[in-house]
């Protein structure tokens, strides 16, 4: 019994293969660039941040490589789980959807890293096709970061213009006779008149 146990864990884990390693992290860059891609064209944020894409193409071929690596060694397995427990992760992540498409570079460098690019391809295909669906489902509001400065006495005219808007005061900072605040505005045309009024 222990024999078939020690032969069932061990011919799990293959041998080092560098050939493996760089199919693997070609198939990773080349869907994590599809999932750029994707991220891109249904961003609906304020800013778009261009670390967080290169954070996922990277993310991608560091799960790739440590899955590549881990897959040919019972005692390195064994022992990332002890150096994973110890990372923390303190980055705010802003949108929640962010976190998918985090997951998402992991899973399919993971699965490239365990030789599965079928099951990379085809997921990151229907991933795709699924975001892309629900994102042309969304309602179509736009939305805008307004820096307004003005002089103090006149909140009461600027509140009434605003009023008119859906709108939010992100921060302000006022000195003795200025005050500038920085407000986003949501509209659902794509009509900036109202950084004229």
């Amino acid at each position: 019994m222990a024999d078939i146990i020690k032969k069932s864990v061990l011919d799990s884990f293959t041998t080092a293969n560098i050939a493996n390693l760089v199919v693997g992290m070609i198939a990773s860059l080349l869907i994590a660039f599809f999932i750029l891609f994707i991220y891109k064209a249904s961003f609906r944020g304020v800013v778009y941040n261009h670390s967080f894409g290169i954070s996922l193409i990277v993310l991608s071929a560091i799960s790739c490589l440590i899955i590549c690596t881990i897959s040919s060694n019972l005692v390195l397995s064994l022992g990332l789980v002890g150096a994973l427990s110890l990372v923390r992760f303190r980055a705010a992540v802003k949108d929640p959807l962010d976190i998918v498409y985090l997951f998402w570079s992991i899973s399919n460098g993971i699965a490239c890293g365990a030789q599965r690019i079928s099951f990379a391809i085809a997921g990151a295909l229907l991933i795709g096709i699924v975001l892309i669906i629900l994102n042309m489902s969304k309602s179509s509001i736009n939305t805008y970061l307004l820096v307004i400065r003005y002089e103090r006495g006149t909140d009461l005219d600027l509140r009434r213009k605003l009023s008119r808007y859906n709108y939010s005061i992100k921060s302000k900072t006022a000195s003795r006779n200025r005050v500038e605040i920085t407000v986003q505005l949501k509209t659902k045309t794509n009509d900036v008149s109202f950084v004229e009024d």
